[in-house]
């Protein structure tokens, strides 16, 4: 639950505490404690107070500054909710007790019990804080007269009622219920307007949530059906259906309506489009997830597992649109600007912080490639117009044309900045002066040639060609040092980080290591498909391979043993992030998968529209750009359990203590985190 004005988290535990956070910086501000597992916390509207509700019969009321408890409200069972009138005046709980209870918040004392023939699930004011509803086992969801306590009308269901919501203008009721269905009501009448049904064969389809969008245009339900559904709520009429792996326990709509969040047993939160239903992100637990939430600025989502964790997600996702396919993406060197190339023929360059298009470098023909120099002081593209350009980042001015005969497929600096290296479909390679136009070299294959790269010294480069071969030239000479043979077209190729290996990426299914010195072949790495891209880790320990039959691989460069990364389409580019400790994917699926490098579980999936095409990490790491079919680029938040550890590290004043990390961590054994901290 987020504080009204979002600077707030707050989570409430089995472990008989609720905790308040920062949402800035992850920080824990204080822990509220009760005698049982606490389950549910809210936040008044002006902020300055919090109620909880526990298993040990009590709710309570604490100072939202100081963290001091103000009242305890009693029940006779356990308390399952609690929630805020819309002027703060009043308290709303409801408990085991097959009661709910209303209370003044100034005073803490009880006004009037509102009761149910079994236990009371929910409850929620009325947008004009003038009636209340309740949720209950025994079948049936209530309105209540919150000024005199009387009871209005009686809403039946044919199994227990979890939940219950007013809609925006508070002329509605709906209610999600075990019986399969949420049921629309009139909330003058008490009239059913439609079931919304579930699928009653699944665990009975039990319908967990419900809500209502901003606008009150759209109703989202979450069910035991293993699906999250929207629907018209004027007409009742299903507008997508949404599909995890296990049971769906939450759906919010953000503060704008613009996008759906759900929260599942699969181990995942999942973000969707509102109104195309497609899916932008998935946020993964170590265990199921039980609530999420947006913050009230819709910038960021919270989440609670079964993990013993909530984790904050930044939800900033910036589109580059192009008029076409988008092939490439690259951070310049400092990380502030981003450069794009595009089927449009166009390639653009953005500002990497505000997301705005600084200019356009045009081709007349689709451009496959984009690099920029070492200094970042310059831009080169590759286009099937037979031409690289090199360009002023700067400005934007063209300073060189490369030419060739043929489609320019791939461009490439050399580490000091003083060349450029092209690949072209005319069966060349040709080595530039950058300044100048001046043709140095020309790398002769007998086929197409797609890709081109130097050595971290400079002193060599390697070339990738469909005549079935890598080849390794002298820079200074433009003289054939060795050959690197495979049974089919070589996609790609790489030097390791100290220039000692060569690795080489081939639609016959391999992907191959060899000596850069001698030639000599090490290992071959082997795919069930053609293999895109390949990579070495930022300290040459790792090799990551791309390939069509649907996954990447990650192999240790000294053993050749791997381990798998899976996704539902040809994988077409895989990197790793600058220290090394994740790597992305990009694939036909339409996503963009983050994975841990060391352990190769997946951290999160960045969707798309169409195919997506380039991944790459910014150098710090704190962003990744997505290039797609979809005519996008995008531009990803990359914050990872680390990165909030390091934060809080720079803020906290201590580590846990012995007896918190047993509360909080459970059998992990106990170690301090902040080896700096007291």
């Amino acid at each position: 639950m987020f504080s009204s004005n979002g600077k707030y988290v707050a989570t409430a535990s089995r472990g008989n505490t609720s905790c308040i956070w920062d949402a800035a910086t992850g920080e824990q501000i204080f822990v509220l404690s009760h005698d049982g597992q606490v389950n549910d916390i809210n936040f008044s509207s002006d902020g300055k107070y919090i109620a909880t509700a526990s298993n040990d019969n009590t709710s309570c009321v604490w100072d939202a500054v100081t963290g001091k408890k103000i009242f305890v409200l009693n029940h006779t069972g356990a308390v399952a909710d609690v929630v805020f009138s819309p002027d703060g005046k009043y308290i709303a709980t409801v408990s085991y007790d097959n009661t709910a209870r209303l209370w003044d918040t100034a005073t803490g004392k009880q006004i009037f019990v509102l009761s149910h023939d079994g236990p009371v699930n929910d409850v929620v004011f009325s947008p004009d804080g003038k009636y209340v509803a309740t949720a209950s086992d025994d079948n049936t969801a209530r309105l209540w007269n919150a000024y005199t306590g009387e009871q209005i009308f009686v809403l039946n269901h044919d199994g227990l009622v979890y939940n219950v919501v007013f809609s925006p203008d508070g002329k509605y009721i709906a209610t999600a219920s075990f019986d399969s269905t949420a049921c629309v009501w009139n909330a003058y009448t008490g009239e059913q307007i439609f079931a919304l049904k579930h699928d009653s064969l699944t665990y009975n389809g039990e319908v967990k949530s419900v809500v209502f969008s901003p606008d009150g245009k759209y109703i989202a339900t979450a069910s035991n059906d293993n699906t999250a559904r929207l629907w018209n709520a004027y007409t009742g009429e299903q507008i997508f259906v949404r599909q995890h792996s296990n049971w769906v326990n939450d759906v919010v709509f953000s503060p704008d309506g613009k996008y759906i969040a759900t929260a599942s047993g699969d181990n995942t939160s999942r973000v969707y489009d509102a109104f195309k239903g497609k899916l932008i992100f998935v946020l993964n637990h170590d265990d199921w997830v039980k609530n999420v939430v947006f913050s009230p600025d819709g910038k960021y989502i919270a989440t609670a597992s079964g993990d013993k964790t909530a984790r904050l997600w930044d939800t900033a996702t910036e589109v580059l649109n192009h008029n076409d396919t988008v092939n490439n993406v690259v951070f310049s060197p400092d990380g502030k600007y981003i450069a794009t190339a595009s089927d449009d023929n166009t390639a653009r360059l953005w500002n990497a912080y505000t997301d705005k298009e600084i200019f356009v470098l045009s081709h007349d023909a689709l451009v496959a490639d984009v690099v920029f120099s070492p200094d970042g002081k310059y831009i080169a593209t590759a286009s099937y117009d037979n031409t690289s350009r090199v360009w002023n980042a700067a400005t934007g001015k063209q300073i060189t044309v490369l030419n060739h005969d043929g489609w320019v497929t791939s461009v490439a600096f050399s580490s000091d900045g003083k060349y450029v290296a092209t690949a072209s479909l005319d069966n060349t390679a040709r080595i530039w002066n950058a300044s100048t136009d001046e043709q140095i070299f020309v790398l002769n294959h007998s086929n197409w040639v797609k890709k081109v790269a130097f050595s971290p010294d400079g002193k060599y480069i390697a070339t990738a060609s469909c005549d079935n071969t890598s080849r390794l030239w002298d820079v200074s000479t433009g003289k054939e040092i060795f050959v690197l043979s495979h049974d089919d077209w070589v996609n790609n190729v790489a030097f390791s980080p100290d220039g000692k290996y060569i690795v080489t990426a081939s639609g016959d299914n391999t992907s191959c290591v060899w000596n850069a010195s001698t030639g000599k072949q090490i290992f071959v790495l082997s795919h069930d498909g053609p293999v895109n891209d390949v990579v070495f880790s930022p300290d040459g320990k790792y090799i990551a391979t791309a390939s069509k039959d649907n996954t990447a691989r990650i192999w240790d460069a000294a053993t050749g043993k791997a381990f798998v990364l899976s996704h539902d389409g040809w994988v077409n580019d895989v990197v790793f992030s600058p220290d090394g400790k994740y790597i992305a994917t990009a694939s036909n699926d339409h996503k963009a998968r983050i994975w841990d490098a060391a352990t190769g579980k997946q951290a999160f999936v960045l969707s798309h529209d169409g195919w997506v095409n380039d991944v790459v990490f910014s150098p710090d790491r704190k962003y990744i750009a997505t290039a797609s079919a979809d005519s996008t680029a995008r531009l990803w938040t990359c914050s990872t359990k680390e990165d909030l550890i390091n934060e809080a590290s720079n803020r906290l004043t201590r580590n846990l203590l012995p007896e918190e990390w047993e509360e909080y961590m459970g059998d992990e054994p106990y170690h301090k985190t902040f080896p700096n901290l007291p």
